[in-house]
């Protein structure tokens, strides 16, 4: 879940929850979300 969404574009952060059925799942939700916005980023 993404939050602060109106931050990025006068800050350039925003927030996310991740949740999984245990902490190795939401890390790797996690991780995996901010792999796609970093490549987003890159284009």
């Amino acid at each position: 879940m993404f939050h602060l969404i109106s931050a990025l574009s006068e800050f350039g952060k925003l927030g996310m929850v991740a949740i999984g059925e245990d902490a190795a799942q939401a890390r790797a939700l996690y991780e995996r979300t901010v792999a796609v916005l970093d490549g987003e980023v890159q284009r």
